[in-house]
């Protein structure tokens, strides 16, 4: 019956169907899967997302329509200010109208001819005379910014004193010493200073001396000297100003000339100490490394003046305080009273509960000054004890924290 069923039936791929050609029977079409199940919240679902779409729609016209509205408001409105770009755009324009107009009136408009007339003019315009100036502005009151190379002069007046004014207008030969009346000037200063002790008149003539070198453009010994004088008395009088004005140009006359050049180096280490200056005291100390300046008792003293202010070894500052060569001293004495104050803060700190006042005097070098003491005692209210030879430490910190 099986044998039966297969010669009735026989598989697809059988060796007789192949030989006879017989194709497969048809498969049966697909039948439709049942519908899925949707519950009443997808059905909600899918109407909610349907209104929020509406929804976007009509915002997104009525943003149009706002564009829109604006645009004709805009185009309705007064015109607005114009901007430095379009006002540049609109002058540029005018400046072409201009010249397309100048073409005109050339009767010729080819641009070769109008640009060789641009020329010409610029020519014109920057033509300069050989005549020198006859005013002008000094900016400084020594005039020493000035290249007066070009507006050199010979002076002719003999008088010894002359009072300083600044420069406004071109100097007058009549009145500019030569160098040699100059040289007699400064020493009638000198003696005058010497006996007098008047510093506003001997700064005047001074500065007088040092405009009547500038403008005949004298570069020698003697510029050195008056600047190095003026220096001096500076720091004698406590002129901190000038003295740095001296001091500046001094280290550009030592380039050529030679002069006092130690002294004022050491002072240049000083002045560095007096404002702090790291830059300027680490540049000079590179320059001087591989100098033989670098070995001078001067130099060297000042530099170990630094060493002990930037290492706050207050009591080896004024030991070499007092053994400062030249003025240099002078200088030390516009910033001692900071150094002192601070120093004794130092002290406050570590002397407790008392503080002789003797040692303070001692180690602030505060016994040549009259009153020195008292004063400096007074100034950083100092509360003493019952017998009066001593500070009370606790009772002066919180005196000096009071009246910060």
């Amino acid at each position: 019956q099986q044998h039966q069923q297969q010669q009735q039936y026989p598989h697809p791929h059988h060796p007789t169907q192949r030989e006879q050609g017989a194709r497969p029977p048809p498969m049966p079409p697909p039948q439709p899967a049942p519908p899925a199940f949707r519950s009443v919240w997808e059905d909600n679902d899918d109407d909610d997302r349907a209104a929020d779409l509406a929804a976007a729609r009509d915002a997104e016209r009525k943003k149009r329509e706002a564009r829109a509205a604006a645009l004709h408001a805009d185009s309705t409105a007064p015109a607005r200010p114009l901007s430095k770009k379009e006002k540049k755009a609109q002058a540029k324009e005018k400046q072409k109208q201009k010249q397309q107009q100048k073409r005109k009136m050339l009767g010729d408009t080819s641009h070769e001819v109008f640009q060789e007339s641009r020329r010409q003019e610029r020519a014109s315009r920057f033509q300069t005379s050989n005549k020198r100036t006859k005013s002008y502005t000094v900016s400084n009151e020594d005039a020493e910014d000035i290249d007066w190379a070009t507006y050199t002069i010979k002076g002719t007046s003999t008088s010894l004193t002359k009072e300083f004014f600044r420069l406004t207008a071109a100097p007058d030969p009549a009145t500019v010493r030569p160098e040699h009346i100059l040289v007699k000037a400064l020493q009638h200063v000198k003696n005058v200073w010497r006996d007098k002790r008047d510093y506003r008149w001997t700064w005047s003539q001074l500065k007088a001396i040092r405009q009547d070198l500038v403008v005949q453009c004298v570069r020698n010994q003697l510029t050195v000297e008056v600047y190095e004088t003026h220096a001096r008395i500076a720091l004698e009088n406590k002129d901190i100003g000038e003295f740095n004005m001296c001091q500046t140009q001094l280290m550009s006359l030592y380039e050529d000339v030679p002069g006092a050049v130690v002294e004022f180096t050491a002072y240049r280490v000083l002045y560095a100490i007096y404002t702090d200056n790291l830059v300027d005291i680490t540049a000079l100390y590179s320059d001087l490394s591989d100098s033989p300046l670098r070995t001078e008792p001067e130099i060297e003293h000042a530099f170990q003046l630094y060493s002990a202010h930037n290492q706050r070894n207050f009591h080896r500052f004024f030991q070499l305080y007092l053994d400062t060569p030249n003025m240099g001293m002078h200088l030390l004495d516009v910033f001692l009273d900071r150094e002192r104050k601070q120093f004794f803060l130092t002290m406050l700190k570590g002397f407790r509960p008392t503080l002789p006042i003797e040692f303070v005097e001692n180690e602030l070098c505060l016994g040549e000054e009259e009153h020195g003491l008292q004063r400096f005692l007074t100034e950083n209210l100092a509360v003493m004890t019952a017998d009066g030879q001593a500070v009370d430490c606790k009772a002066t910190w919180a005196a000096l924290a009071g009246a910060e």
